[in-house]
């Protein structure tokens, strides 16, 4: 079960966490080139790193790329702007789906063509030669110079950047960003590997301890099973048997010299010179032919 406990703790699957120019990414987003593990059941949004300006781009069908400005993770919000700088532009063509992961704040928009010089709050890419556009939310004061032109809903910007809120989705891997309690998530992580740790210890030094000793018995065992058969099976090469025992047990056989024609006084069985008369078991106490022994 420890072992089962710092495996779970120390293999916690980590998001995939990048960096692009000075924008830290993170889930709920990731750059387009990463693949998140497998294991990993939660829904990202891509972004793209033009690492060669170090921008970082979010692009938002069917009003194209926006480039981020900012992402707070904390209160789970992304800041865009238009690199072009015609932000109330770009807002026209901006459609979120329904239902969508990301919210804004929508406002009333009036726009206003007004002569020329009336240059207050102008957008000059919605201005020409002749005359400025001006975008205004609730009432605007023009004198009657202003003529209103469109009545939009878009949504809340200002200074060329709007928000896109979100919510999570409850992907408990990767969620402790978005509420800044990956630090604290660590520091618990280490606790229960601290609490964990002497319990594996014991539980360690307890199967080591049994193993030796299960090893020792075996030694032990086997060295008295080889003292035995050394006791039971090991011939005598010096000591025979007596004079009653050889003749109770045996039928003697003297082989004198000269007898059948044998000349030569060396045994055949044990390859040793005997004497007249000499009795093998008087000087073993073995069988010359089967070694068994007969003590």
């Amino acid at each position: 079960m420890a072992l089962l406990n710092i495996s779970t703790i120390l293999g916690h699957n980590v998001c995939p966490s990048s960096q692009c120019g000075n924008v830290s990414v993170h889930y709920p987003f990731n750059l387009e080139h990463e693949t998140p593990s497998a294991s990993i059941k939660c829904t990202y949004f891509n972004l793209i790193c033009n690492k060669t300006s170090g921008t970082t781009i979010f692009h938002l069908p069917p009003a194209g790329h926006f480039y981020v400005q900012k992402i707070n993770y904390t209160q789970q919000y992304i800041q865009l702007y238009d690199p072009r700088n015609c932000l109330t532009k770009r807002l026209f063509d901006l459609s979120l789906p329904v239902p969508s992961p990301f919210k804004t704040n929508y406002e009333n928009y009036t726009l206003y063509v007004c002569p020329p010089d009336l240059a207050m709050g102008s957008i000059l890419c919605l201005s020409n030669s002749t005359n400025i556009t001006v975008v205004a939310s609730g009432s605007f004061k023009d004198d009657n110079k202003c003529e209103p032109t469109h009545y939009r809903l878009l949504p809340v910007h200002e200074d060329n950047a709007f928000s896109l809120t979100w919510d999570s989705n409850g992907c408990a891997n990767c969620d402790d960003h978005d509420s800044g309690g990956w630090g604290a998530k660590i520091i618990g992580k280490i606790v229960t590997v601290a609490l964990t740790l002497p319990g594996l210890i014991i539980m360690s030094l307890s199967c080591c301890s049994l193993f030796c000793f299960h090893l020792l018995r075996l030694m032990r065992g086997r060295n008295v099973v080889e003292a035995e058969a050394a006791e039971v099976h090991l011939p005598s090469s010096t000591t025979g048997l007596d004079e009653s025992k050889i003749v109770g047990c045996t039928e003697l056989v003297i082989v004198s010299e000269g007898e059948q024609g044998c000349k030569s006084k060396m045994c055949s069985i044990c390859l040793e010179a005997y004497s007249e008369k000499e009795k093998w078991l008087g000087k073993n106490a073995t069988c010359p032919v089967c070694r068994t022994s007969l003590l």
